[in-house]
């Protein structure tokens, strides 16, 4: 995990690893006593409300896996690496797993997002992985376990570091409920999703076939819009016809066509750019079901702000989500600074946040992908 001392950027260079935490909010790290007198001028300002952040801790650390003391707790203290632990689940580096390993994120890493084979599947015996489709409806899935039960997962299965993703975007379709006809999509057969802002997604593009079965939808199109899709990618298009395959050389998923009880696709589109710069030409005259805005840091980068204009104007539902409670805190201000509006969705805990500490975590504040969601529109 990759922890700064909160002072670094005000003094000359730190004296050692941040070892000294903040007594009052336990958020932020010091290397020094006089590194932590420096900071508080500025900190002072924050405590509380990191303090306030922190009491959540026990709920956001709250999942029913049986791995969840390696992926969150000894990942968090330092204690493993994401790498180490992917390596006990037998998936280091192996397929759409890379795009989760530390030993990824190089130099060269951005360079080569959505450069990997597709259809490399789970690298799972088909006990620990969704192959194959599902002879019972989706009910209402309202947490991790809930899922786990629906595809008959053990809870040793490692598959929710990766289908985060996807369950966050079945868990915004029902925030948007009151917005989204979602029988009327069930009955038309289709969905329509903007996805912005892909990264590790580009690697993993197969686990999205998992949205059929969630939606129990023939026909899924995805447009994934961001400036991290490659350039030999943009305006490509992929299908998913079958649900990724496990590593068992006799499962159904290897012989049946459609690897379940009925035939779907999932068609994904690539567009290199932002948002408000490809939009036209991205949705000729079919405005999307849902935008959707994974792990988005809109109060980071202000190239969101004419994007944001373009969604108020577009009237779409939009979901976001961001990492951790002040992040989402400080979007959901950036929103009704720029668009004046208030949100339809207010922030709340997303039941489907990735049960496993990122490497990107700055602070000890509860962080994860996916963590927190909340929407406009």
């Amino acid at each position: 995990m990759n922890v700064h001392c909160a002072a670094e950027h005000l003094s000359d260079d730190c004296i050692g690893p941040p070892s000294i935490f903040c007594g009052a909010c336990s958020a932020v790290r010091y290397c020094s006593s006089y590194h932590q007198k420096l900071h508080w001028h500025e900190h002072k300002h924050d405590c509380h409300r990191f303090e306030e952040q922190m009491k959540l801790a026990p709920i956001l650390h709250d999942f029913p896996f049986t791995f969840t003391n390696e992926s969150v707790f000894l990942i968090n203290k330092g204690d493993i690496s994401i790498c180490s632990f992917l390596q006990s689940q037998g998936v280091h580096a192996m397929g759409a797993w890379a795009a989760s390993c530390d030993c990824q994120k190089t130099s060269t890493f951005e360079s080569t997002l959505g450069t990997r084979n597709v259809s490399s599947g789970w690298q799972l015996t088909s006990r620990m992985c969704p192959c194959t489709g599902v002879e019972r409806a989706c009910s209402l899935l309202r947490s991790w376990a809930d899922y786990y039960r629906w595809r008959g997962l053990p809870l040793d299965s490692p598959v929710a570091i990766l289908l985060h993703y996807p369950l966050t975007l079945y868990y915004s379709l029902q925030l948007m409920a009151s917005k989204i006809a979602v029988n009327d999509l069930l009955s038309k057969g289709t969905l329509r999703v903007h996805y912005l802002g892909p990264k590790q997604e580009l690697d993993q593009i197969e686990i999205f076939a998992e949205l059929s079965a969630l939606f129990g939808i023939d026909h899924i199109h995805i447009d994934f819009v961001g400036p991290d899709v490659p350039s030999f990618r943009n305006l490509t298009e992929l299908q998913l016809t079958s649900f990724a395959k496990c590593s068992d050389g006799d499962c159904k998923c290897k012989s049946a066509p459609n690897n379940g009880v009925r035939n779907f696709l999932v068609n994904i589109k690539m567009w290199k750019g932002l948002y408000h710069d490809v939009y036209e030409e991205l949705a000729e005259g079919f405005p999307p079901d849902i935008i959707f805005a994974p792990n988005a840091g809109l109060a980071a980068f202000s190239s969101w702000i004419p994007t944001l204009k373009l969604i108020k104007g577009l009237q779409s539902p939009t979901v976001f989500t961001d990492f951790c409670e002040e992040a989402s805190t400080l979007a959901c201000k950036c929103i009704q600074e720029v668009l004046e509006c208030q949100l339809i969705v207010p922030m709340q805990i997303n039941p489907f946040r990735q049960p496993m500490t990122p490497s990107c975590k700055v602070m000890e504040l509860p962080t994860y992908s996916n963590c927190f969601v909340f929407g406009i529109n």
